[in-house]
């Protein structure tokens, strides 16, 4: 794994005003990755996860910290005040079976839906799947989560049965419509360590059912 990794280093306005501060997740934020799941609630934990469960377990908090930026890329999102409370997180891991496609997955506590992270997600998102030749982005959604697959059918999503009570859910890049948020570098002396630039993305992984 590299040492530095790669990736964002933002200050970003969410629709009330809240400002954040977007970082790649590291090996450390696992105990600040927990207290967020925490503060979900079942229903948002079961839409993201498909599972009830009251804590991640070490080997989903490995997965979802320990990041090569390589094949697999993940931004959070933390309250510039409180000190910095993460509030969610977006991701992508790019498909080998399809070079030109990656599975995406948005999460936000429940208390910040519904004020435009996972738009500003998904747009950042593209930004840097487009600079590794990246089409299209996959996720996979139930059948019932209505307020995702509204929030999807902006960016002309095509969507499909695949069985069950879960719907595939594909979006071109060139679909996602800038966002209404100005994202400026941050160059903080603390930070630096964080700030490396952008690698190829390859191979591939999975990820879950995502919720924003």
């Amino acid at each position: 794994m590299r040492t530095a990794r790669n990736t964002v280093n933002t200050l970003a306005r969410l629709n009330d005003g809240t400002t954040l501060h977007i970082l790649p997740l590291i090996p450390q934020d696992k105990n600040c990755l927990q207290a967020g799941y925490m503060c979900l609630s079942k229903r948002s934990r079961y839409y993201r996860f498909l599972t009830f469960q009251k804590k991640l377990n070490d080997k989903q908090l490995k997965y979802l910290t320990e990041i090569d930026y390589i094949k697999h890329f993940a931004p959070g999102a933390r309250l510039a005040s409180q000190y910095g409370k993460g509030i969610g997180i977006g991701r992508f891991v790019r498909i080998a079976e399809e070079p030109d496609t990656a599975e995406v997955g948005l999460i936000t506590i429940d208390a910040y839906q519904q004020k435009g992270l996972s738009t500003l997600f998904l747009q950042l998102l593209a930004q840097y799947a487009r600079q590794n030749k990246l089409r299209i982005f996959r996720g996979y959604v139930l059948e019932d989560n209505h307020k995702l697959l509204n929030f999807v059918r902006h960016f002309h999503a095509n969507i499909s049965w695949e069985g069950g009570p879960v719907l595939k859910v594909d979006i071109k890049l060139s679909d996602i419509e800038t966002a209404p948020y100005q994202l400026r570098p941050v160059y903080l002396p603390d930070l630096k360590k964080r700030v490396v630039s952008v690698p190829k993305i390859q191979s591939s992984g999975t990820i879950q059912p995502y919720n924003g």
